[in-house]
């Protein structure tokens, strides 16, 4: 079943703020940068592989987003995992570094395929993190998930706002639904691998997988 985490995520925000008005992927339509769903997004960064991959490298140089995604690991997301998992210490965790960062602007038909993250080669000790970055009460979308493998009973991880979705991607299916708010979702997404279920060498062949940082807490 999927859980949540409750933290500040304002300097997280800022920070994607910051990092969207630099790129030309987009435009904020006023100096205002606090209001995240007004992005107007120019490029097809939902669905176009590499614009999406653009987006990402953009996130990999962003230090100032980095240190602030790391301090919500430290300080959030592991002690979360760990308390409720009762896993000992220490523990090793793995975690994807740089996060994913994803634009899906509206009005739009447009949305992801339902799928289980198995088949790109994630395992099952590892587990999905999603971050609505945008108010979900403008949007009305959000990541689907549902509650068990192939039990096909999927919600959204709606929330207020500073929510911290947990779920595990690897066997429970999960898609993006269409946007039909007149303004851009914006959203943060990284898996954690948990010693001893995760095997940091392991590689499905053909498939890239993400880069990862580790920590022992």
């Amino acid at each position: 079943m999927p859980s949540s985490i409750r933290t500040d995520l304002v300097p997280l925000v800022g920070e994607v703020s910051k990092l969207l008005a630099t790129l030309n992927i987009g435009h904020f339509p006023t100096a205002d940068l606090a209001d995240l769903h007004s992005y107007v997004v120019t490029t097809d960064v939902f669905r176009n592989f590499k614009a999406r991959q653009k987006l990402y490298s953009a996130v990999a140089s962003c230090p100032s987003l980095l240190s602030i995604y790391e301090d919500v690991i430290v300080n959030a997301v592991i002690p979360h995992i760990k308390e409720v998992g009762s896993l000992p210490t220490p523990t090793t965790y793995w975690y994807q570094y740089p996060p994913s960062l994803r634009l899906q602007p509206g009005p739009s038909p447009h949305h992801g395929k339902t799928h289980n993250d198995a088949i790109y080669g994630h395992q099952d000790g590892e587990i999905n993190f999603w971050v609505q970055l945008t108010d979900f009460e403008k949007t009305q979308c959000a990541l689907m998930v549902e509650s068990s493998p192939e039990k096909g009973d999927f919600k959204p991880l709606d929330g207020p706002l500073h929510t911290i979705h947990m779920f595990h991607g690897t066997r429970n299916r999960h898609y993006a639904p269409p946007n039909n708010s007149p303004h851009t979702r914006v959203s943060l997404d990284f898996r954690v691998g948990i010693e001893p279920y995760f095997d940091e060498g392991y590689r499905m062949e053909g498939v890239p997988q993400h880069t990862r940082r580790s920590c022992e807490f």
